[in-house]
């Protein structure tokens, strides 16, 4: 019993003092835990490889470089006309699309670039210029000759309304038409004659309409043109009872005119005045120019 008491007293403190490298690996004192960052050059004193070849996301095949839209952005480009190749450089000509420049005496290759700038004309005009820049410092200035767009209203002295449009420089083409704007608030009878009336006849009903063209000479900021006009006409019987107006069928054909006439450009604004010897009646227009 005595043996057996003392081996109960023991059995703890051998429990206490078992080595824990059973249960924990020894390790040195001055050992460091391994970092998890796979880039274990950490010297700041060298250069980083970015700077040679930067991190990108991009694709393998895909490009990084960016073509210019514009030839002004380009100081060394020999060859190609930007009117003969716009889409190399998506070069677009502000100036109303591509190749004008050509045709107004621009040079077609050899320049290193060129400026935009606007000038005004004689008669007061703006209109667009360039200066062509070669690798020399020899320079080209170019001044372009837009045409001059007039558009605008015309009222006649025959009841009619209508609008008109030219385009051109010293020479000029242009087109208006007109119809009767005479409101009709008649009623209409189709097979009506003549004999068969019982109201009073008063003036004719007539519904005209015109389409004219020609041509102009500009001086100064003054056109004179003479035009041609095809119209066709319907005229009404028109007479009156007490509800109202009644009209039907008298006549119908179609016609040759023609009709000479001037403009005035005040500024962005065009006056018009023509007139029609032949259909007797003459006309003021008012429009604007650009």
């Amino acid at each position: 019993m005595r043996k057996l008491l003392i081996v109960f007293l023991l059995l703890p403190f051998l429990s206490f003092s078992q080595s824990k490298w059973r249960t924990t690996s020894p390790t040195k004192n001055n050992s460091t835990t391994p970092s998890t960052n796979t880039n274990t050059n950490t010297n700041t004193s060298t250069q980083s490889s970015w700077r040679s070849n930067p991190p990108t996301t991009t694709k393998p095949n895909s490009s990084t470089t960016q073509r210019p839209n514009n030839l002004n952005n380009q100081s060394n480009f020999y060859g190609q006309n930007p009117y003969y190749y716009p889409n190399m450089y998506n070069n677009y000509d502000p100036y109303w699309g591509y190749g004008r420049w050509g045709r107004w005496g621009a040079p077609n290759y050899g320049y290193s670039t060129y400026i935009d700038y606007n000038y005004f004309s004689p008669q007061g005009y703006r209109q667009p210029a360039r200066v062509y820049i070669y690798e020399s410092g020899q320079t080209d200035t170019i001044r372009g000759k837009k045409p001059i767009i007039n558009v605008g209203f015309l009222y006649s002295t025959n009841k009619q309304l209508g609008g008109y449009f030219a385009v051109g420089n010293k020479i000029y083409f242009i087109m208006d038409f007109h119809s009767t704007y005479e409101p009709d608030r008649s009623t209409f009878f189709e097979d009506g004659q003549i004999d068969d009336i019982d109201f009073p006849l008063i003036d004719d009903l007539i519904k005209e309409r015109t389409f004219y063209f020609g041509i102009g000479r500009r001086v100064e900021r003054i056109g004179i043109h003479c035009m041609i006009g095809f119209g066709s006409e319907d005229i009404f019987w028109r007479g009156e009872d007490v509800v109202g107006e009644i009209t039907f069928p008298k006549s119908d054909g179609k016609f040759t005119t023609i009709k000479i006439g001037t403009m005035y450009d005040i500024k962005n604004f065009t006056v018009k005045f023509d007139m029609d010897p032949i259909r007797e009646f003459v006309q003021f227009g008012v429009g604007v120019n650009f």
